[in-house]
């Protein structure tokens, strides 16, 4: 049995207790310091004295039973057992050199149970026996769960109405070149977003080209080749959560017949003009006088 420095297992020195019982197990005065220290809708701590054998060493196992029904009258099956050793203890178990906490988890709330403590000590030939227990009569009552204000009813009306669905409907387009501008109907609400993504028809890989606001009620995309191409139109939120049913859109892509570029002939200035007029006369001169000079010969 361990002497009364216990806590250098759990990372503490325990004092001296102050606590001594006659025999080994609770007595009557033992058993009025077995007290719930705290008590919630779900759990509860029951508070005991750390007591000492007839040896003068400390007992460090302990048993906690408990029931929804006292004790006495409650088929042991149906009594729940939790075992408290100090020198191995678990998160539920604080302790210092009088007292031991251990915290009862996942009760009912709005529920009374009855609980009882009893030491556990080893005897000589390596058995465990119960010591003298505390009396059957305690009991405790879990609160129940609280109402809520006005507030949180509010907030718990509004968690519970559907969140509004963004519809975008009525889905056109308009074509010049490689630029489509997509036009649709949308309402609200007004803070969601509108990716599109153009979908590839033979592999029917998507990608992102542009995010508008859906109030936009439209986008303008390019497209690099011709033929027929799929739009989808999904609606997001602020995260970019979807937040309404996407919608798929087909166009077909004409390609358009450009028209060859004609040169215009360069533009003649009055100068220009004068020269050749100039130029013709003395050509039609020339030849008059060729032609009197051969009728003189």
């Amino acid at each position: 049995m361990k002497n009364l420095y216990l806590g250098l297992a759990a990372g503490i020195i325990l004092a001296t207790p102050m606590v001594f019982a006659q025999g080994v197990g609770f007595d009557e005065t033992t058993s009025q310091e077995v007290t719930v220290a705290e008590v919630w809708e779900d759990y509860a701590v029951i508070k005991f004295p750390v007591l000492i054998d007839d040896n003068g060493d400390i007992i460090t196992k302990y048993a906690i039973f408990y029931a929804t029904t006292p004790l006495d009258q409650t088929d042991s099956a149906l009594v729940d057992q939790r075992d408290v050793d100090l020198d191995n203890p678990t998160p539920e178990v604080s302790f210092s050199g009088e007292y031991v906490l251990y915290r009862l988890n996942n009760l009912q709330p709005d529920t009374t149970y009855y609980y009882s403590v009893a030491p556990l000590f080893e005897n000589e030939d390596g058995s465990v026996d119960l010591g003298t227990a505390t009396t059957a009569g305690k009991s405790f009552v879990t609160l129940a769960p609280a109402a809520p204000v006005e507030g949180d009813m509010e907030q718990q009306e509004q968690h519970q109405v559907p969140p509004v669905k963004a519809v975008i409907d009525n889905i056109s387009h308009s074509t010049s070149g490689n630029e489509i501008s997509l036009s649709w109907t949308y309402a609200w609400p007004e803070d969601v977003m509108v990716d599109v993504y153009v979908v590839d028809p033979a592999t029917s890989e998507a990608t992102k080209v542009t995010s508008v606001p859906a109030t936009q009620q439209g986008a303008v995309i390019t497209v690099a080749e011709w033929g027929d191409i799929v739009v989808r139109l999904v609606p997001v939120d602020a995260q970019g959560e979807q937040v309404g049913s996407e919608k798929e859109y087909a166009i077909k892509v004409e390609a358009t017949t450009w028209q060859p570029t004609v040169k215009q002939p360069p533009k003649v200035g009055p100068a220009t003009n004068l020269l050749i007029a100039i130029s013709i006369v003395f050509f039609i001169a020339y030849i008059i006088y060729s032609y009197r000079k051969e009728e003189s010969n």
